[in-house]
């Protein structure tokens, strides 16, 4: 009988668990009202290409705050600073646990590097309730807004691979795209290698 080796163990319990909160092809379950959304909504740009690490995140691309219904831009946000980009939804398990690793990190670092959660409203039926309901229940503080429709997601995975998050310089390029869930340890890790 083969033994599976730790490396390879941890690997195919990552792979379990962004299956577990992954879907095939994000385009093919999105509508906003009856019409497909494409990642060129929301001032995302209207180019498919996939961005990845070293390409400036779109600046222009807009969300809407949870607190007040605004419309920011990821620009108006990030104003400069180095920014945590966490996608999340109600339905993902994994989003779920880590976002009070998330908010105790935030409460540590976040005045130098800010954090913005942003959850995939209208995607695999993912409802403003639903988000409001989970953000109340896990008690975080950080910013939190919705990419309606993955307008911005779309632009950064080919897939819905949940959570992702997406680790942004102060100049705006994106250091690092993560895919799958983060502990608080391996979280302060990353932002320490890339971000600060």
């Amino acid at each position: 009988m083969s033994r599976i080796t730790k490396p390879a163990g941890v690997l195919i319990a990552l792979g379990v668990a962004l299956a577990a909160c992954s879907s095939g092809d994000p385009r093919a379950t999105q509508t906003t009202g009856g019409t497909a959304a494409t990642a060129g909504d929301r001032g995302c740009g209207l180019q498919r290409v996939e961005l990845t690490q070293g390409d400036p995140i779109p600046d222009s691309c807009l969300f809407e705050t949870f607190e007040d219904a605004r419309m920011v831009s990821i620009g108006e946000f990030r104003a400069g600073r180095p920014l945590v980009l966490n996608f999340w939804a109600s339905w993902c398990t994994f989003c779920i646990k880590e976002m009070p690793d998330f908010q105790r990190v935030h409460d540590d670092v976040g005045d130098r590097v800010p954090f913005l959660g942003l959850d995939l409203l209208g995607v695999q039926g993912e409802t403003r309730g639903a988000a409001t309901t989970l953000a109340a229940r896990t008690g975080v503080s950080y910013p939190l807004g919705y990419d309606a429709d993955g307008a911005l997601y779309l632009r950064l995975s080919p897939r819905v691979l949940m959570p992702t998050t997406v680790f942004v310089r102060a100049d705006g390029t994106i250091a690092l795209r993560q895919f799958g869930p983060l502990t608080e340890q391996q979280l302060r890790g990353l932002i320490d290698e890339h971000l600060t």
